[in-house]
């Protein structure tokens, strides 16, 4: 029998854990954050931290001033008040161009991604930057942006073994989803490319200034572009900008 969403699973003594769908869709990923955004703007006592993810949200709390019970009740309570599966609150999206220099010592997975696709380098990079996919999370260290879906043929696996570390700015792709990291970072999924500019600068206001639920358009660049926008990485170029749940 499937599981009847969305459940509420506690998560030690201390947090418990909102979760919409076992698998990660656009309506999915909307019913968490906007979900996440009410309970942060009810502020209901007790809870310290709010944290959405890709389908779920965690909601840290202080049980030794609410106890456990009275916390769960009170999400349960939210969470029949409004359907934020079917009716998700309308969120502000943000669409970001992001020019990556794909392939090369940029992004020396891109020959097995693009066999793994059955396609040339050249058609992986156009099918890559075809369209413009969600920032479903940020996570796991900060800035680190977790965007999708992709097609179905992105379904690819990560790799056996995790590299070590991969450069600041890498563009890696695994299981229909693309990451960035804004940091130097070990990862187990294909880097197939690098971008010049940042999601992360601790000494900003605010430090990230992509959020969950905006939109990520790749851009094709060359070494020369990628030198040159090197110079300046905080710079992050709006495409678009809308109000809409999808």
């Amino acid at each position: 029998m499937a599981a009847d969403y969305p459940q509420i699973l506690p998560i030690g003594d201390a947090a418990f854990l909102v979760l919409f769908a076992d698998a990660i869709s656009d309506g999915v990923n909307d019913a968490a954050v906007s979900f996440c955004r009410r309970v942060e703007e009810a502020r209901l006592p007790g809870i310290i931290e709010t944290v959405s993810t890709s389908r779920s949200v965690l909601v840290h709390f202080d049980p030794l001033t609410h106890p456990f019970h009275i916390v769960r009740q009170r999400l349960g309570e939210m969470l029949a008040q409004h359907d934020d599966t079917g009716n998700a609150e309308p969120i502000h999206r943000r669409c970001w161009d992001i020019p990556v220099c794909y392939g090369g010592e940029f992004g020396p997975d891109l020959p097995d991604v693009a066999a793994l696709l059955g396609v040339s380098e050249a058609d992986a990079v156009t099918d890559h930057q075809s369209t413009a996919i969600r920032v479903n999370m940020i996570g796991f260290a900060p800035g680190v942006l977790y965007c999708g879906l992709l097609g179905p043929r992105w379904d690819l696996p990560r790799l056996q073994h995790a590299k070590p570390n991969v450069p600041a700015g890498s563009v890696s792709v695994a299981v229909r989803q693309t990451v960035i990291y804004p940091l130097a970072y070990p990862t187990g999924w294909r880097t197939i490319g690098r971008t010049p500019l940042s999601s992360f600068d601790p000494l900003a206001d605010p430090p990230m200034r992509i959020r969950q639920g905006d939109e990520i358009r790749f851009r094709a660049i060359d070494a020369d572009e990628f030198a040159a926008l090197s110079a300046d990485r905080k710079r992050l170029a709006f495409s678009e900008t809308r109000d809409s749940p999808s």
